[in-house]
């Protein structure tokens, strides 16, 4: 048989009066622990739930941005076919030049105005240069 020990005897208690009570004091520590772990996995659920949500509502609008997106794309084309139209119209020549004069972008450029070629560039030069080398200079007044 177990003999107390001396704190136990001057206090009339027993070994197996501190062993009982360390064993309930661990099983209730055990049961805390376990409600912890309880607590822990349902908040963990809770966050993967607002996740999984949030990555829901993220998807949506992603997916609502492209179909915003495609719809701009397709009002600028729209826009733009109409201006080509509008365009092909305006510089129509008849139906024995289709779709009017083929000039070069900086042609089009200084006919829309888009720079200053200056009056110098217009006006007639009064002589030529001797550009086939035949020792002849032409000049504008002939």
């Amino acid at each position: 048989m177990v003999q107390p020990c001396a704190t136990c005897k001057k206090h009339k208690r027993s070994e197996w009066e501190r062993l009982k009570n360390e064993r309930v004091k661990l099983r209730k520590s055990i049961e805390e622990a376990h409600e912890a772990q309880e607590k822990a996995r349902d908040a963990l659920n809770l966050a993967f739930a607002k996740e999984m949500r949030l990555r829901q509502q993220l998807d949506l609008l992603e997916k609502r941005e492209a179909e915003a997106i495609a719809v701009e794309e397709a009002s600028i084309e729209d826009q733009e076919s109409v201006e080509r139209a509008e365009i092909l119209e305006e510089f129509s020549f008849g139906p024995d030049i289709p779709g009017g004069p083929i000039l070069s972008p900086s042609t089009w450029n200084a006919l829309d105005g888009g720079f200053d070629l200056g009056s110098e560039f217009w006006e007639m030069p009064k002589s030529y240069p001797d550009v086939g080398g035949t020792g002849v200079i032409a000049s504008a007044s002939s």
